[in-house]
C-alpha cells in the first residue's frame, strides 16, 4: 500500500512538472528553434540564397503581365 502511494505521488509530480514545462518552457524552446532557422546568415546561404541549394527544393514562379490601355478608367471604375 505504501509503495502504491509513493508511486502515485511520483507519477503526479512528473505529470505536473511536464504540464508546467509544456505551458511555460515549450513555447520559448519552439520560438528559439524557429528563430535560429529563419536567420539569413552567410553560414546558411545554401538554404536561402542558392536555388535549389542544399535543400533540393524546386522553386516555381508564376508571372502575370497586364497591359493597361486605359489605366484611369480601370482605377476609377474598376
Amino acid at each position: 500500500m505504501k509503495k502504491r502511494i509513493v508511486c502515485g505521488s511520483i507519477c503526479i509530480a512528473v505529470l505536473l512538472a511536464l504540464g508546467i514545462f509544456t505551458l511555460v518552457g515549450l513555447n520559448s524552446v519552439i520560438n528559439n528553434v524557429i528563430l535560429d532557422g529563419v536567420v539569413l546568415a552567410p553560414e546558411t546561404y545554401n538554404l536561402w540564397g542558392a536555388n535549389p541549394g542544399s535543400s533540393n527544393t524546386l522553386t516555381l514562379r508564376n508571372f502575370t503581365f497586364y497591359n493597361f490601355t486605359n489605366p484611369r478608367g480601370y482605377l476609377y471604375r474598376g
